[in-house]
């Protein structure tokens, strides 16, 4: 069933022009309401890579599915890679004061609530952010085990941003959030519960004849989760801390001489692991080039970056590699397996514009000789740690098309190769496919009513593929493990916008409210077919709608 899954979903795709979903992140959701869920970079798991949000840096192992910490650290999401800086926050607009609530309510006790308020003057802004989410589950596997019902997320959030024209920039960031949930423990629920205390800066400023950038970050991390089933308990402590500069020196022809440092330490019980970069580069507007070492465990390996941006015939060409080594995440940490990985990243992407439509081919690899995994015990709730040569290769096609002026079709279709499926998010072939739109209403001179329907496929799913929520790792499973079936979750929104009010309905896994309708077409779409597996430690999905309503507030 492989291969006519593949073919149909290729056909299906150049049928459509090859559409695309112009983006490259992909989100693996256990549960509907966003707590619970992986996100992976064309197929790559996030989980072995640093990210920011802002000036706040978060650690490869703790801070996996940015959706579960709200919108006000989701929306600045960017992969950290040694030699970037994060992008400022936008400079304030001319309006002094800002705020918005935006509040749903959906099903199983599905309660979010997100608050802004923002303070601007000529040169200076403050943003004041706070979320709260609360979720039983569908089979309420969220409650905890004494039965009580708390938020299971909390989220705050304090930013500072300072753009004086001499002087430079400056963004502060703090942040706050708290985790407390059930957790699915076969016929009973276990706990988890995590905590991250987190800051951030970052300064740009004129430095003699150039430009110097800082930026510095340090975040806490608590977490205890435990399986009442087995008496199973599990904690972890973590202190990540990251201090990076760079030194701009324009050079003619809009050229920049770069000089960059960089020193990471993670701290967590009887462990103290530090290692540091140093870089030079060059940079002009068709290459981007990033040479260096980087020290770990008193060992000097090369560091290497190029970038490649000509534009050839009307076509924008982006050409990348590096090399570098990183540090094994703490939870492989043994006296037979090295501290350190190498990795070799390569990438080519091909994009067409026009008028109305974006076209865009990549194809890219990961490879890593020495990459670290666990695999599971047969018959256990264990892991052994596994060392073997890795690699994982994805090709993407997609396209932005607007229709008309009023009508916006995106569709992309990923497929991911690999050797270690604990690289990835187990899916092999990944479709998307998006229409949204603007309705004619009656009242079109005081309302807009938009509409949006997406259609995903997860498709050649990987069953040994697993992940652990008690320790929130990925492994890989045993090799007889049950085969998971394709997955086509729907969802349909309407969205109506009164001037400053906006007013949504969402429903998620479309097919199975439709699954009675279904039902009678073809006896073997019963409503239990329909439900959708993000993880075998989680129930099924079924349907899951909500409601909810946004108010901006201006001065």
């Amino acid at each position: 069933m492989i291969l006519p899954g593949r073919l149909l979903v290729l056909g299906f795709c150049f049928v459509l022009l090859s559409a695309g979903f112009s983006q490259t992140t992909n989100d693996l959701p256990f549960e509907w309401s966003g707590q619970y869920g992986l996100r992976s970079i064309n197929g790559n798991l996030l989980w072995h890579r640093d990210w920011t949000s802002g000036p706040i840096l978060f650690d490869r192992l703790v801070a996996i599915y940015p959706l579960r910490l709200g919108p006000a650290v989701a929306d600045r999401f960017a992969v950290h890679s040694m030699g970037n800086f994060p992008q400022f926050s936008p400079p304030p607009d001319s309006l002094p004061i800002i705020s918005r609530f935006n509040y749903q309510r959906g099903d199983f006790n599905f309660d979010q609530l997100e608050v802004e308020a923002r303070f601007s003057e000529p040169g200076s802004q403050v943003n004041l952010m706070g979320f709260k989410r609360s979720y039983a589950g569908q089979i309420a596997e969220f409650i905890l085990p004494s039965g009580v019902e708390v938020p299971m997320q909390q989220s705050y959030r304090f930013d500072y941003r300072s753009n004086a024209q001499k002087n430079g920039q400056f963004e502060l960031s703090l942040l706050r959030l708290l985790s407390n949930s059930g957790l699915p423990d076969s016929s009973v629920r276990g706990y988890y519960n995590d905590q991250i205390t987190a800051g951030g800066i970052l300064l740009q400023k004129p430095f003699g004849s150039g430009i110097l950038d800082l930026h510095a970050s340090q975040l806490h991390y608590k977490q205890n989760s435990g399986k009442p089933s087995n008496d199973t308990t599990y904690s972890q402590k973590l202190v990540r801390s990251f201090l990076s500069s760079r030194y701009r020196r324009p050079l003619e022809s809009n050229a920049e001489l770069l000089l960059f440092f960089a020193v990471n330490q993670q701290a967590a019980p009887s462990i103290l692991r530090t290692w540091y970069t140093v870089l030079t580069g060059y940079e002009n507007q068709l290459l981007k080039a990033a040479a260096g070492v980087s020290i770990i465990d008193l060992a000097v390996s090369p560091h290497l970056r190029i970038d490649l941006i000509p534009s050839l015939a009307g076509l924008n060409v982006n050409m990348h590699i590096a090399y570098y080594k990183r540090r094994v995440p703490r939870v492989f940490l043994s006296e037979q397996l090295d501290k350190s990985t190498q990795w070799f990243n390569g990438c080519f992407t091909v994009i067409k514009s026009s008028d109305n439509f974006d076209i865009t081919l990549e194809t890219g690899i990961i490879q890593s000789p020495d990459y670290h995994y666990l695999k599971e015990v047969a018959g256990t709730d264990n892991f052994i740690t596994q060392r073997s040569s890795a690699y994982l290769w994805h090709g993407m096609t997609q396209l932005d098309w607007q229709i008309t002026d009023e009508w916006l079709l995106e569709c992309n279709y990923r497929h991911t190769g690999y050797d270690q499926v604990t690289l990835s998010d187990g899916i092999r072939d990944r479709i998307n496919l998006g229409i949204e739109g603007k309705l004619k209403f009656i009242l079109k001179d005081r309302l807009d009513l938009y509409a949006r329907l997406d259609i995903q496929g997860w498709l050649n799913r990987d069953p040994a593929f697993g992940f652990d929520p008690y320790r929130t790792v990925p492994y890989s499973g045993i090799a007889d493990a049950e085969p998971i079936n394709n997955h086509w979750p729907i969802s349909f929104q309407l969205r109506a916008v009164i001037t400053t009010v906006t007013i949504t309905y969402q429903m998620e896994n479309l097919a199975y409210e439709l699954s009675p309708l279904l039902a009678r077409i073809n006896s073997s779409l019963s409503p239990d077919s329909q439900k959708i597996t993000g993880n075998r430690f989680f129930p099924a999905m079924g349907s899951f709608i909500r409601f909810g309503i946004e108010w901006n507030f201006e001065k």
